[in-house]
């Protein structure tokens, strides 16, 4: 495979073997899945780490099963401050992979007038119909924004959140970007921080994620497509995201250079990150089948359903650990893990079930933990641990890279 951003060879890999789609629950139990490979690679001459073998798009996302409506977003005011200190009101913006408009109906509450999407998912750019804005069902494509050019003008401001690390075809995709945007107009980027997941040893690699973008490499993309950085930050979301926000210049190519915020050793992390991997899984596995040991122990139940868990889940084999799972959306809820068959009920019904001696794994980002354990106080009184870094209360199985975890502080001692 070449890469994704540059088209040169891919180098150093790591293997993580056949897994379903993270986001398709199954119905019922013992429901035939397709697996597929899921491996990391990284180029040898511009150093982004990619899927070596990416699904189809047309796979994933002909129907969303989740929707961005579901996930709080605590770090979405602060970037709406800063749109609003660039552009009037007045001024025409693109959100680019919209989902439900959850994002549009935000800038419409801000003030913004001039708003439309473009979504790939026929569901989710529904909704975003259904709620009044102009959302184009579709790819964006370099031909796709020439069409857009023709029905709306150039935009002052274009958005890509939580899309471009799924873009398969950056070099048409970063075309598509510089053709809608005007001379001097503005584009906002978000993509999950891969200096930290090196960095911290996180393992949920979810399918549908086939770019890992650095500090490094998000500036090469932006440069090669003519865009400064203007302004940049890190924020707490599913993880550690970084969040862009860059100029178009005249030219066809940028003069971004490299922002300093996060770069470390990082950024050579990548054979530590792989080599380590086999010893990581052994860890977490020795964790979980120590607690099992345990006399008084009873079962291992995971809180929090999404992608990032289930695909941490897969990965490292433990689902054969896990009695059931829960989670609080609805439409998740009766249904079953792929690949792993865990059950999911919800919060409430959980209450009744559990008992003194089960181990809760927190399946939800760290920036909703606290939130869960003051909505489910008697997780409290259990033990807890988080399988989703950053997070203060990781298993056990992290500290050998001398991360924080409270597994061992907090509540047992394995």
């Amino acid at each position: 495979m070449s890469c994704n951003l540059c088209g040169s060879e891919l180098g150093n890999k790591l293997d993580f073997g056949q897994h379903p789609i993270a986001n398709l629950l199954s119905n019922e139990k013992l429901q035939p899945v397709s697996k597929h490979s899921k491996a990391l690679g990284r180029c040898k001459q511009c150093e982004l780490i990619q899927l070596v073998d990416p699904l189809p798009p047309n796979l994933l996302y002909a129907d969303y099963p989740t929707t961005s409506s579901w996930k709080p977003e605590p770090h979405i005011n602060k970037l709406i401050n800063n749109i609003s200190a660039l552009l009037t009101y007045e001024d025409q913006i693109l959100d680019v992979g919209c989902n439900d408009g959850k994002f549009l109906s935000l800038l419409r509450d801000s003030g913004f007038v001039n708003l439309k999407g473009l979504e790939p998912t026929a569901n989710t750019a529904l909704t975003g119909q259904k709620d009044g804005f102009m959302v184009f069902n579709s790819f964006l494509t370099e031909e796709t924004a020439c069409s857009l050019l023709d029905q709306c003008g150039p935009f002052q401001l274009v958005t890509v959140r939580a899309v471009l690390e799924h873009i398969i075809n950056l070099s048409d995709f970063g075309r598509a970007l510089n053709t809608l945007i005007k001379d001097k107009g503005f584009l906002v980027v978000e993509v999950p921080d891969m200096n930290t997941m090196l960095a911290e040893h996180d393992y949920a690699i979810w399918e549908e994620h086939c770019n890992h973008f650095t500090t490094k490499t998000l500036s090469r993309f932006l440069s090669t497509h003519g865009f400064d950085i203007v302004r940049q930050y890190s924020s707490l979301f599913s993880g550690d995201i970084l969040t862009v926000i860059a100029q178009k210049n005249k030219g066809t190519s940028g003069s971004s250079t490299i922002f300093n915020q996060k770069i470390s050793a990082a950024e050579n992390d990548f054979a530590n990150y792989v080599s380590d991997f086999p010893y990581f899984k052994k860890r977490i596995t020795s964790d979980l089948e120590e607690y099992l040991s345990h006399e008084n122990s009873r079962r291992i139940v995971l809180y929090g359903v999404g992608g990032r868990s289930t695909s941490f889940i897969n990965i490292l084999d433990i689902g054969k650990f896990i009695s059931f799972a829960i989670d609080d959306q609805i439409e998740k809820q009766n249904k079953f893990l792929p690949g792993s068959d865990i059950p999911i009920i919800s919060g409430s019904d959980a209450a009744s079930c559990i008992t003194d001696n089960d181990l809760v794994l927190l399946g939800v980002n760290a920036e909703n933990e606290d939130g869960l354990l003051e909505k489910r106080p008697w997780i409290r009184k259990l033990r807890y641990a988080s399988i989703l870094p950053p997070s203060a209360y990781l298993l056990s199985g992290w500290s050998v890279f001398n991360l924080q975890n409270s597994f061992n502080d907090r509540n047992i001692s394995l």
